[in-house]
């Protein structure tokens, strides 16, 4: 599980880098989805609690769940913008707010 944690995170980094022209934007973006980051640490350390030891079930099947509803997300985010790149390739006038040379990486 943490393999596939580590790999989401870098993912998302690259996903913000490569898809968000303007330094500034991208900068708070970023710092916005670390603190969700470490928001998310700090409440997941609150689901493991004493009484479920040694297997943590409740706290097991909680972890799943978010890294499944993780990877739909990463995958929604991923079709969206598959989605825009198609629309701006067909209008030549939108793109990331008004650039029509900005595309899409995915």
């Amino acid at each position: 599980m943490n393999c596939t944690f580590s790999l989401s995170l870098f993912l998302t980094f690259y996903l913000i880098a490569s898809n968000i022209a303007g330094r500034t934007t991208k900068t708070v973006t970023t710092s916005l989805v670390f603190i969700a980051y470490c928001a998310g640490n700090m409440a997941g350390a609150q689901v493991f609690e004493e009484k479920d030891a040694p297997h943590y079930t409740p706290a097991t099947l909680g972890c799943c769940i978010c890294f499944r509803a993780e990877c739909i997300l990463i995958l929604v985010w991923r079709y969206s913008y598959i989605f825009q790149t198609h629309v701006i390739l067909g209008q030549q006038d939108i793109a990331d707010t008004q650039n029509p040379h900005f595309m899409y990486s995915y």
